[in-house]
């Protein structure tokens, strides 16, 4: 059942942004839009592998080129918001202008972080994305390698620049947590160890066999490339870090409070005070704490499902022998979900997805899983990167199966794969991405596995069951850390308490929601609207309750905001 807070927060959501009728203003805007958007961040092309689209340039992080974006971004939503709502059509039109209409709102609300100035963090930092964007970087033809070697010897150049970006937030008080600094300073150390062709930015050969190609790229990484990283890894170990805050909190920042309010925005898509989303979390947390009691009592003999858990990875057979095993197991989970998931979905994607490992400089400062899109022009499958170190701990085969549910099949390759192939919908919404909705439908989807019989024990649906006690705890660890004053030491207490994860695993999730503000809330925002959205169409049609037909309501018009997805799905039953 959601909670009251958040229903009430559902319920006064504004409805004077309803869109307009005229195709011709709001395609014109989407349009204008995503060209200038694409011209600005070049890397958004390769990462949606855009037809005809070029891969040689990376964006300009220089504030001078953040200011022009701004003024960009302002034109196009004043231009949006003059357009008359009157009359509108539920259709392409409806959807095209909210998720505009979010995505610029959101966006200038967010400039109050001042995110170019101090982001040092190791999912969200330059080596991390440019790692991801190596991966996505096409080849295969004589341009395309030409493509390539311009835009990684155009790397170090973006390198110097975000030393210049952090030496300017120290001047003006923005600093990034110290404890991230330190995450990424060990990765970079091990960046630097590494030869160039165990480099993630040597990824393009490794799918390229052209010898000369190979041969020049790997000058780039060895070179140019490696020098940036070191003055990167010098410049954060003997200038930044020591200025570097240890408080926590992103309050520690100027204007901390507007900037958690908008992270808060950003993520969840919705206005919600932290204060309410913090009992909010205490609320379904103690819910789903039952919920895991009443299995362990019944399948276990004892209510302590967190000692059964530890037991459980205590056991050799829930552990993943060796690294070289991990991608097959994961191959064959999502094998049987694949076989499954016709029985829920009448929509399905095109697109393949295949399981990939994390870079290693990676591995100890990164979730268990990650998702990557497939390429718009079918040359690149989805991509879900698993982490080899964390899924050869002591019972991570348990969270195997939940994992390939989140990040692949039905989650969030169902969710974009399906999005980005509606032929009907205008680009920009096949293209954007909310975390809200995207995460959202990730967490559902472990849900529906299960109902699809894929979760195949007790142990396994514990395990599932602890998973949501750790989404709804983060929530209470978030809000407890960015507005409550709580010590990072705290949280990790707080989740080990409540979950069976190492400390280890738990300062590596704490440390993740102390650099990225307000993205840990969404993914139980999102999972809890599109669970009471089910419940009310059971509700309403009984009987003739079709899940397919529900999950491709949901899905068919890409990542729209939390009000729109409600009002869609209401005005879908309403005509049923």
């Amino acid at each position: 059942m959601l909670a009251r807070a958040f229903t009430v927060a559902l319920l006064s959501l504004p409805v004077a942004w309803t869109p307009p009728r005229p195709p011709t203003e709001v395609g014109a805007l989407a349009d204008e839009y995503l060209r200038v958007r694409l011209a600005t961040f070049p890397e958004f092309a390769t990462q949606l592998g855009l037809p005809g689209a070029r891969h040689d340039r990376l964006r300009d992080a220089s504030a001078a080129a953040e200011r022009a974006w701004w003024k960009l971004e302002d034109g196009l939503l004043a231009r949006l918001r003059r357009i008359d709502v009157a009359g509108l059509d539920q259709g392409s039109e409806w959807v095209t202008y909210g998720v505009l209409r979010e995505e610029l709102e959101s966006s200038i609300r967010l400039r109050v972080c001042a995110n170019r100035l101090w982001t040092v963090h190791p999912l969200t930092g330059w080596q991390a994305f440019y790692a991801g964007v190596a991966q996505q970087q096409p080849v295969g033809t004589p341009e395309l390698r030409a493509q390539a070697l311009a835009r990684w010897r155009a790397l170090p150049r973006q390198v110097d620049t975000e030393i210049a970006n952090l030496r300017e937030g120290v001047r003006r008080g923005y600093t990034a947590p110290a404890v991230n600094v330190r995450r990424v300073l060990a990765g970079l150390d091990k960046l630097v160890e590494a030869g160039p062709t165990a480099s993630p930015f040597y990824n393009p050969a490794v799918r390229d066999t052209t010898p000369a190609f190979r041969a020049e790229l790997e000058r780039i990484v060895a070179g140019p490339v490696r020098a940036a990283i070191e003055r990167y890894r010098d410049f954060l170990a003997g200038e930044y870090l020591a200025g570097a805050r240890e408080e926590v909190a992103i309050t520690a920042n100027p204007r901390g409070e507007e900037c958690y309010r908008a992270a808060i925005r950003r993520y969840t898509t919705l206005d919600l005070d932290p204060a309410e989303l913090h009992q909010l979390g205490l609320r379904e947390l103690a819910a789903a704490e039952s919920t895991a009691t009443t299995l362990s009592s019944r399948a276990f003999g004892t209510p302590d499902y967190r000692g059964v858990l530890a037991r459980l990875s205590d056991d050799p057979k829930y552990t993943i022998p060796s690294r070289d095993a991990v991608i097959p197991l994961a191959d064959s989970i999502i094998a049987r979900a694949q076989a499954a998931v016709p029985r829920a979905f009448g929509i399905l994607p095109e697109s393949e997805v295949v399981v990939e490992p994390f870079p290693d400089f990676q591995e100890r400062s990164v979730p268990l899983g990650q998702y990557l899109r497939p390429a718009l022009d079918g040359s690149r499958p989805g991509i879900y990167r698993i982490n080899l170190y964390l899924a050869t701990r002591p019972g991570a085969r348990l969270e195997m199966g939940r994992l390939a549910f989140h990040e692949a099949v039905p989650g969030h390759h169902f969710q974009v794969a399906i999005a980005q192939e509606r032929r009907g919908l205008h680009p920009l919404a096949r293209y954007l991405f909310n975390s809200a909705f995207g995460e959202g439908w990730a967490i559902y989807s472990e849900q529906v596995a299960d109902e699809l019989g894929l979760s195949a024990s007790d142990a396994d649906r514990l395990k599932n069951l602890e998973g949501m006690v750790y989404g709804f705890a983060t929530i209470v660890m978030e809000t407890g850390l960015h507005r409550k004053g709580w010590t990072r030491q705290q949280a990790i207490d707080y989740e080990t308490t409540h979950t069976s994860r190492s400390a280890e695993q738990a300062a590596l999730d704490v440390d993740r929601r102390i650099g990225w503000p307000g993205q840990g809330l969404s993914y139980m925002v999102g999972f809890l609207e599109m669970r009471r959205l089910r419940g009310l169409a059971e509700a309403r049609l009984g009987n003739r309750f079709d899940i397919r037909a529900f999950h491709d309501r949901v899905l068919e018009d890409g990542s729209l905001t939390l009000g729109m997805l409600r009002e869609k799905i209401e005005r879908w039953l309403a005509t049923a």
